[in-house]
This record gives C-alpha cells, structure tokens and sequence, in this order.
C-alpha cells in the first residue's frame, strides 16, 4: 500500500492507530486500531454510524477495549 496515495483524513487515521498501538505495545496495527483511530473525532464515520442508529462512543470503546486485548510486544532487558 502506498501511504501517498491515501487522502489525508485516512493518512491521519492511520497514524492514529499506529500511535494507540504502539501506546499499547501491540505487535500489528489492527482493526481495532483503526476504528478507534476513525472515531475519534466527529467526522464521516460517526456521521455514518449515526445514520444506522448507533452510538458511536460505545463502538469505539467496544474497539478500544479489544485493542487491549491485542498480543503485546515486551522486550528482555
């Protein structure tokens, strides 16, 4: 994937997520990441999820909740 060729609201969120994954020391930027990254602040994906009739705090804190839960990286010192 070239990260050039993304629009820079999806650039942003996923420099989001690499920065909660890493906060939390997991191994690989995941789903939850990203979603978490995309609701973070009022914009297109919480307008659309909205539309459906869903609360978009409590899906994003459904993902942040299951990035906690996502393998960590710790390193032997």
């Amino acid at each position: 994937m070239k990260f050039d060729k993304l629009t820079i609201k999806a650039q942003e969120a996923l420099a989001e997520a690499q920065s909660l994954a890493q906060e939390l020391q997991n191994q690989v930027i995941d789903i939850p990441h990203v979603l978490t990254a995309l609701l973070g602040e009022s914009g297109i994906p919480v307008q659309i999820i909205g539309k459906i009739g869903a609360n978009s705090g409590v899906i994003k804190a459904i993902a942040a909740r299951e990035a906690g839960k996502l393998p960590k990286v710790q390193a032997d010192t």
